[in-house]
């Protein structure tokens, strides 16, 4: 799974946000893509071999600190470029707000699910 939320948080997001704008846009990632990968591939680890309640707890972070990534990365959804001498900027907060807030709530239901699954089980 953090091979996933990488995919997606630090790869996919961005490169879509990219194309939306059409514009040579520079995301400025908070760390290094490389360290960025090793931390979510360690709370997937966490996620999948801690027990339910603290994996769950893992699942949520892992979303959180996604979208944190990708709200730093664009720096709060204000993108800006310079095109021919113009400088450009578009504000995409909302949409990174969006996103934000669905990751927690999906992280939320996910953690619920899981603590609810643990209970029956126990």
């Amino acid at each position: 799974m953090g091979l996933v939320y990488y995919v997606l948080y630090v790869a996919a997001l961005p490169a879509v946000f990219q194309s939306i704008a059409r514009l040579p846009v520079d995301l400025v990632p908070p760390l290094d893509p490389s360290m960025a990968l090793a931390f979510f591939i360690a709370l997937g680890v966490a996620e999948s071999v801690a027990p339910v309640a603290v994996g769950a707890a893992f699942g949520v972070l892992s979303k959180t600190v996604g979208a944190l990534y990708l709200y730093c990365a664009t720096n709060g959804g204000v993108v800006s470029a310079t095109v021919a001498s113009y400088r450009i900027t578009i504000d995409l907060s909302i949409l990174i707000y969006a996103i934000v807030a669905g990751s927690v709530i999906v992280g939320a239901v996910d953690a619920s699910t899981r603590a609810c699954e643990g209970a029956s089980e126990a």
